[in-house]
């Protein structure tokens, strides 16, 4: 798909900058349902000063004649003119790519994995629990963040080591 740059003529009133954080906060990851009117576009400009009659006659000259239509009939010729370019949804991870590497994973979690592993030396069982739990209180606060898994992995590894620790001076 080419992008054709619009005539002189054809530029909005209000900026083309202006235009790509428009069509930017119209495309946002969680807007509001569309109420097939500019109500959102028409807010976005009041509040950067735009004077709304000109601004809102060219963006129905455009076919925007509500919010989702701005985006859906306009970004493909204005988006990258204006300086927008649409987030690809293919740059989310995989999950074999998250589950290999720490894009996205607590800090905790990584924690608790690394001293689960380490519990095999005993002594690093009583953290792993301590950061796997810490580490799940985190997710439940960040629903975006991963990594129960291994908080599940250090807390176990962690309360066997700790047994075998505790076990292990009891004999001693």
């Amino acid at each position: 798909m080419t992008t054709t740059t619009p005539g002189r003529s054809q530029q909005p009133p209000f900026g083309l900058e202006t235009l790509g954080e428009l069509l930017a906060w119209l495309d946002r990851p969680d807007p509001p349902d569309c109420t097939h009117r500019l109500e959102e576009s028409t807010a976005f400009l009041t509040e950067r000063g735009v004077e709304l009659e000109p601004a809102l006659a060219w963006l129905r000259d455009q076919g925007g004649v509500c919010d989702c239509e701005i985006v859906h009939r306009m970004l493909d010729q204005w988006g990258s003119v204006a300086g927008y370019v649409p987030p690809d949804e293919d740059d989310e991870p995989t999950a074999m790519v998250r589950a290999l590497t720490p894009l996205g994973r607590s800090g905790w979690a990584i924690a608790s994995g690394y001293l689960g592993l380490l519990s095999i030396l005993l002594v690093p069982g009583p953290f792993a629990i301590v950061t796997g739990v810490l580490g799940l209180r985190e997710i439940q606060a960040n629903p975006k963040l991963h990594g129960k898994v291994r908080c599940w992995f250090g807390i176990l590894c962690g309360l066997v080591a700790s047994l075998l620790l505790v076990a292990a001076l009891l004999q001693a």
